[in-house]
């Protein structure tokens, strides 16, 4: 965000890149103001959901062979993982929000040769990423160990 805020000029910023290029621009301010406001969004929405998987009582939380992972001695282990598994699909968001100020940066220094692919190329990484992450904690990682 840092680079967009120096690259872009102070008016003129594409602000809204639709299916046939930018379509809305304005002042340098209001693409960073929303640049900070996404970022401190997903930020705040990550922690309340961290803190929920610290704090709250295990009979809360929804995992797969839910009997088995919040019997008392498998408690802790199960809140580590499911942080780490909440980190983990909080930042494929936040990297993703990472790619529109240089999508928009781009946009704004040459609109004409701006990539069109960039965008669309971005969140299909995303949404790819985020569909295996969940798939892998609905299978697999939340299996039983066989030895119970």
């Amino acid at each position: 965000m840092a680079w967009a805020a120096w690259r872009l000029p102070a008016d003129g910023v594409a602000l809204h890149i639709g299916t046939e290029g930018v379509d809305r621009v304005g002042p340098r301010f209001e693409a960073v103001a929303g640049f900070v406001n996404l970022g401190v969004v997903l930020t705040a929405l990550a922690a309340l959901v961290l803190g929920g998987v610290a704090l709250l009582p295990v009979r809360w939380m929804n995992v797969p062979h839910r009997d088995y992972w919040t019997a008392p001695r498998r408690a802790p282990l199960m809140r580590r993982m499911l942080a780490w598994d909440m980190a983990v699909l909080f930042s494929l968001p936040i990297l993703f929000a990472a790619c529109i100020p240089v999508d928009l940066t781009l946009a704004t220094a040459d609109p004409s040769g701006h990539p069109p692919w960039l965008f669309p190329v971005a969140l299909g990484l995303l949404l790819a990423g985020m569909a295996a992450r969940i798939a892998w904690m609905a299978g697999p990682r939340y299996r039983p160990a066989p030895d119970g």
